[in-house]
């Protein structure tokens, strides 16, 4: 009906709509409905709690505050399960520096990574617990293609440091120091140390016994010699560790995101943090968005290492078709489509049949395949997705929240109550 520019837009009932109720009522039911535009998510909060508007699309951080004044102000809070938008790392396959080149397009390389994020920790932390970890490119939301056995790669420092040693990866000083180790095999270093001592000083006690007094000193030094050094080496300054790969090369790149997006930039600290932990050097960068998007979709190679970046999903699977599919506009990790790896070929190949396939059980093997490849080759390094979370009026009725169509997916049949 009406567009007021900063202020809101005005929606008119049309009393031509095709739809009725059971009963043969005519829809909608409600004369007309407004929209408010605001500055802010928070600002859009404070008009709910002061009770402006009747519907809210929740954040996490919101739950604490509206939950307990549901019945002192009249409003139900709705959990919808996990939505569709994704938060994920992307590593550059297409550098021209040999160096990154060989790491980014290295699957053990990205699956020790895959292990080095803490997504509970993300999720706890960021989303305030309302999220599920990501581990395919379908949410657990789209239940007719979503597949439950992929790969997943939950956080776990010892494996991720496994993998990168099996990959010929070393952990040096900025001297070139090997450090010592804190774990022989499963077992703490003081473990063996203290089983050491323990030995000689049995030895001793039985060199005692036997009068074979000059022995017995050689024990006792020795029991002095392990004593001192393990203690030496427990206190000794070393200096940081640097993860180094098996041609020498300092493991250190550059993590971007888009700036003034808060959730994506505490997510790239806590990446940027749990990398270090591995000894890699990652120098986060937030960026202005226009400058980040000219970046990831400048071909053919790009110039960025690494972005922290999202997508927002939906029920359909060939949606990804534009990011999955080499000649996408949105395909970013690998820019070469002459130097596709056979999975990539593969990945195409069901994208392809999904599309032409109308048997819907068909049609789910043929996705579920494309997720079980993507959890194993990880050009998405997938982070958490977020819970749905919604609050609405009592006064409102009929109100029906969900991941997949928000709060006015049944805009028709929503009305108030009369007072």
């Amino acid at each position: 009906k009406k567009y007021l520019p900063d202020d809101r837009i005005i929606f008119q009932r049309n009393p031509h709509y095709w739809k009725v109720d059971k009963e043969g009522n005519q829809l909608p039911y409600l004369d007309g409905m407004i929209m408010l535009i605001v500055p802010s998510i928070d600002t859009q909060l404070l008009k709910f709690q002061a009770g402006e508007i009747d519907l809210y699309g929740m954040r996490g951080e919101d739950y604490a505050i509206l939950k307990p004044k549901e019945k002192q102000d009249n409003f139900t809070v709705t959990e919808g399960g996990p939505t569709f938008g994704s938060a994920f790392v992307i590593l550059n396959w297409s550098l021209p520096d040999p160096v990154k080149f060989k790491w980014f397009n290295n699957r053990r390389f990205r699956k020790a990574l895959a292990h080095a994020i803490d997504r509970q920790t993300f999720i706890d932390n960021v989303m305030y617990g309302f999220g599920v970890p990501q581990w395919s490119p379908v949410s657990p939301a789209v239940e007719a293609f979503y597949n439950p056995e992929v790969n997943k790669y939950p956080y776990d420092l010892d494996r991720a440091g496994k993998i990168l040693r099996e990959a010929g990866f070393r952990l040096k000083t900025e001297k070139g120091e090997q450090p010592i180790p804190e774990k022989i095999g499963p077992w703490p270093r003081w473990v063996f140390v203290l089983i050491s001592i323990l030995v000689l000083c049995f030895l001793c006690v039985w060199t005692a016994i036997r009068r074979k007094w000059r022995i017995m000193i050689i024990w006792i030094i020795l029991i002095a010699v392990i004593a001192t050094g393990n203690y030496y080496v427990s206190i000794r300054p070393v200096g940081p560790k640097y993860l180094y790969d098996p041609n020498g090369h300092k493991v250190e790149f550059e993590l971007f995101t888009n700036s003034g997006n808060s959730v994506r930039e505490t997510l790239g600290t806590l990446v940027t943090d749990d990398l270090k932990k591995l000894g890699m050097n990652v120098h986060f960068r937030p960026l202005d968005f226009n400058l980040l998007v000219q970046k990831l979709t400048t071909k053919p190679r790009g110039d960025w290492d690494a972005i922290i970046l999202g997508l927002t999903g939906g029920v359909e699977p060939h949606g990804g078709a534009n990011v999955w599919k080499s000649d996408g506009e949105l395909h970013s990790w690998n820019y070469d489509p002459e130097n596709r790896y056979d999975w990539e070929r593969k990945v195409e190949e069901l994208f392809n049949k999904g599309v032409q396939e109308l048997d819907p059980k068909k049609r789910k093997l043929i996705y579920d395949q494309w997720q079980v490849i993507a959890s194993e080759e990880l050009p998405f390094l997938y982070t958490a997705l977020s819970t749905y979370l919604s609050a609405a009026r009592n006064t409102l009725k009929n109100t029906r929240p969900t991941a997949y169509g928000g709060t006015l997916w049944n805009v028709e049949m929503l009305y108030l109550e009369k007072e």
